[in-house]
């Protein structure tokens, strides 16, 4: 990726953060926010815990054509998750710079970021 893409990439990426934890000021439930990596490379950009353990992950991508791999680390962390807890994860979202929505495995969907002020 080049640096301007990169750069970019980042920017959108604090951008959506912020957003969803400006949301979430405004409401009851306090989830922890945090940023998932690994020394396997598993890397999940924002990650929700609720205090009864009910969590749900977030992948940011600056992109028209989201694919279903982009979930991949999302997907890991659902079934690492449900391995410890079932049920505890609740949902994994690409969030993207497209107009596409739909759902692609168990709990996992795509999304367009303007989602977040629907």
């Amino acid at each position: 990726m080049a640096p301007t893409s990169l750069a970019a990439s980042l920017l959108l990426e604090t951008f959506v953060v912020n957003e969803i934890a400006r949301s979430l000021s405004a409401s009851s439930v306090a989830p922890r926010l945090h940023h998932y990596r690994d020394h396997q490379r598993h890397e999940v950009d924002l990650v929700l815990e609720r205090s009864d353990g009910a969590v749900a992950a977030f992948e940011i991508k600056a992109t028209t054509s989201p694919s279903v791999s982009q979930l991949r680390h999302v997907e890991w962390l659902r079934d690492r998750i449900n391995a410890a807890a079932p049920g505890a994860f609740r949902a994994g979202i690409l969030l993207h710079t497209g107009d596409q929505r739909y759902t692609v495995g168990d709990r996992l969907h795509i999304c367009p970021i303007d989602t977040l002020w629907a």
